[in-house]
Parts: structure tokens; sequence; C-alpha cells
């Protein structure tokens, strides 16, 4: 904890003797879905959008695990119903294997790989009379520049194993 405080430090003080001239501003765009899960657009139409409006960065944040699920105590694994949507999740190495393809062939604009984090949600209601409610599924946490699969595929995500069980 000390080292990590000292290197913290460290960093920080290096950062601020950078002039503020050779800094350079560039515009971005931040949480940013592509066709690899939710969003509209590939990769390529993403980035020469950017390219006519002047934004130099993306900052990506496909779906890491979009699945909602519901099963009815004592007996939920019996009666688990599941809704998902495309999501990294499978192929994590295949995601930042693709932005990293895309990022050499289109270089003027920086695309940064994220992922769009759903940590927690709970249920209220009764299934029985049909009026259930799912919170927090927008509460999420976005994760930017993790380039290793192994870590993508271990992030606290809510209902997936790898991860481990958080209480």
């Amino acid at each position: 904890m000390r080292v990590r405080t000292l290197a913290l430090a460290l960093v920080l003080a290096l950062a601020a003797t950078v002039p503020a001239g050779a800094l350079e501003r560039v515009r971005g765009v931040l949480h940013v879905h592509s066709d690899l899960t939710t969003g509209d657009f590939s990769l390529e139409a993403l980035v020469g959008l950017a390219d006519q409006h002047g934004i130099g960065v993306l900052l990506l944040a496909e779906n890491h695990r979009l699945r909602v699920t519901y099963g009815l105590p004592p007996f939920r694994a019996l009666t688990r119903v599941s809704r998902q949507a495309p999501s990294m999740a499978d192929a994590p190495e295949r995601y930042l294997a693709r932005v990293a393809e895309v990022r050499q062939r289109l270089p003027h604009v920086l695309l940064i790989p994220g992922v769009e984090v759903m940590p927690h949600y709970y249920w209220t209601g009764s299934p029985l009379a049909l009026d259930m409610t799912v919170h927090n599924l927008q509460k999420n946490i976005l994760v930017f520049g993790v380039t290793d699969p192994v870590a993508l595929a271990t992030l606290p995500v809510a209902g997936h194993a790898p991860a481990g069980h958080y209480t």
C-alpha cells in the first residue's frame, strides 16, 4: 500500500512538470457503442463520422455482459429466465483484436477500448401479480484502456461466474 502511494505521488509530480504548451487539446466522445454490441455503426463508420466532425478520440464502451436474469426462490436455477443483448464478454480477445486492427488501419482517430460494466441490479414486485421491476440497470461503470483479455473477462459483473461472487 505504501509503495503504491509513493508511486502515485511520483507519477503526479512528474505529470505536473509537463509544460502546458506541450499538451494538445483533442475533441473526443465518451461512451460509444459500435455494432460489436448494441450500437448501429461499425468501428470504421464511427471513425469516419468522428473524422467528419473533427473528433480525434473515441472512447468505446461496449457492453461487457448485458444480461438480466430472474428465478423464483427457492428454485432459482430451475425457474431462471434470462434476457441478453449482444456483448463482448464471450470473446474479449476478438474485441480487442478488432479495435487494434481498426486503430492500425485508421490511425487519424484514436480508438480507446473500453467496456460498460453492470455490477449489480435487483428486482422488486411480485411475479404472481406480474408487477416485477428491475432496478439499477443503468448504474454502470465505464472501464477504459484495459487491453488484457483476462482482465476484461474477470471484471466484477452481475451474473458472471468467472468474476467471483460479491456480497
